[in-house]
């Protein structure tokens, strides 16, 4: 009853999903489209490295990704439409004593960091630390944000939903 439920509110839902599109030059005619009417008020991309840059771009997989990256800034800009995008980390982090991620830590995305107006990254302790108790506790590291604050926001994950819960109580 619950799914039926779930699934009539998803289909009144202003809510687009496109799975097919991963060329960047698709992926802007589409938004473009749906800007124009007037049926998009924010795009989400999952994830980053399965979008392919535009065939006339050469050089290696860190330049490719740079322009893809550069071609996402600009068509944000040109649409007024917020871009989300969820990047994968490299695995560097897992070397370090903590595995706190950092910035630097986005894979193949240097122009994506530079490029980006927030990076939030999450990182969850006992995902690495055994002796973590709560496996449930949650960082969201605001590591760049051109128009406010940086900060570290804590939370509980709910694996169960895959939502994040707003905490207050733990330190």
């Amino acid at each position: 009853k619950r799914i039926v439920k779930a699934v009539s509110q998803f289909k009144e839902m202003p809510l687009r999903i496109d799975d097919r599109s991963t060329e960047i030059g698709e992926i802007s005619y589409k938004l473009q489209k749906l800007v124009r009417q007037d049926k998009c008020d924010v795009a989400f991309l999952d994830y980053f490295g399965l979008i392919e840059p535009p065939d006339m771009i050469n050089g290696n997989m860190q330049n490719r990704m740079r322009q893809v990256s550069r071609e996402l800034k600009f068509l944000s800009k040109s649409t007024d439409v917020p871009i989300i995008i969820l990047s994968q980390l490299n695995r560097r982090m897992l070397y370090r004593e903590t595995k706190r991620p950092r910035k630097s830590d986005l894979r193949n995305t240097g122009g994506l960091e530079q490029d980006a107006d927030t990076v939030i990254l999450i990182h969850r302790p006992g995902v690495y630390d055994d002796e973590v108790d709560d496996k449930a506790k949650t960082e969201m590291i605001v590591a760049k944000q051109r128009n406010g604050p940086l900060a570290t926001v804590k939370a509980n994950y709910d694996e169960k939903t895959g939502r994040f819960k707003d905490v207050s109580y733990w330190a």
